[in-house]
């Protein structure tokens, strides 16, 4: 979900465009990640095309192990605030990569 899109509004703010990528990963990523990780990692599922909305939203039966999910706008240079919500079945450790 975007964060303080709707507040902006009166100024002109619009939603991003925004897709969610998960990934699956043998070990665990340091840092940024780069074109390099991308071009060798293929996506197990993700939302599809971009969306001009402020919520994205994934459903996904994963088999045990770790993954990144990568929420990612259209154009690169865009950034924003995000909040990511993950409901599962089974207890998961979550991390932030920065």
């Amino acid at each position: 979900m975007q964060e303080y899109r709707r507040e902006g509004r009166s100024d002109g703010m619009k939603n991003l465009y925004l897709c969610l990528n998960i990934f699956k990963v043998t070990t665990r990523p340091s840092g940024k990640l780069d074109y390099r990780f991308f071009s060798r990692n293929r996506e197990v599922i993700n939302t599809g095309s971009y969306i001009n909305r402020r919520e994205v939203t994934l459903t996904a039966e994963l088999e045990p192990g770790s993954y990144l999910l990568v929420p990612s706008t259209f154009y690169g240079d865009e950034d924003g605030e995000f909040l990511v919500r993950i409901f599962t079945e089974q207890s998961v450790n979550v991390e932030e990569l920065r």
